[in-house]
Parts: C-alpha cells; structure tokens; sequence
C-alpha cells in the first residue's frame, strides 16, 4: 500500500527512487500493487511455500540480479517491465516535457 500511485515505498522515498514503467511512464495505482503483490509477494512467496529451496533461490536471486544487471533491474522489474529510477531526474525530466507540470 506504501508504494501505490507513485512507485515508491517510504525507503525509496528517502533515497529519492522510485519504481516507473520502462517507457518512461509512471506507475500507476494497478501496475504498482501488481508489481508488488502479484510478482513480488504471491509469486515468489508461493513458490517458496510449494519447492521452498526453489523459492528461497529465485526469491535471493530476484534481490541481486540488479547487480549484474546491465539496466540494474530485478527479475521482478523485468516481469512487469519496469525500471527503478533517480527521481530528481525523472522529475525534472517531465517538467521539461510537460509545462505545468
């Protein structure tokens, strides 16, 4: 629920991330908890609850995969293509795209 409308949880707040869709676009109420809920909660924790080594192996792998990862995206991202962005640049980004903003 911490993350719902804006992509960001009270962490990726403090550290000035946040979680967009790979176009660019934001992520919205529906796209967030799916990303959050759907992937990251009930895929990963259900296989852990039915092949709870296979579980425990992706979920640790899903963690670290952003540090090999050229884009610096978690298999979760990669699933619901999204990206987890600086959001000063993303920020100012859009109020040069969109006046008014």
């Amino acid at each position: 629920l911490f993350t719902a409308g804006n992509g960001q949880t009270p962490a990726k707040r403090l550290l000035h991330i946040r979680a967009v869709r790979a176009d660019g676009s934001p992520s919205d109420w529906g796209w967030t908890m799916l990303r959050e809920l759907g992937i990251k909660i009930a895929l990963f924790g259900l296989l852990i609850r039915v092949v709870p080594l296979v579980g425990q192996i992706a979920w640790i792998a899903d963690l670290l995969w952003a540090f090999w990862d050229k884009d610096r995206q978690t298999l979760h991202d990669k699933i619901m293509k999204t990206v987890v962005i600086d959001e000063r640049e993303y920020l100012q980004a859009r109020r040069e795209t969109q006046p008014g903003f």
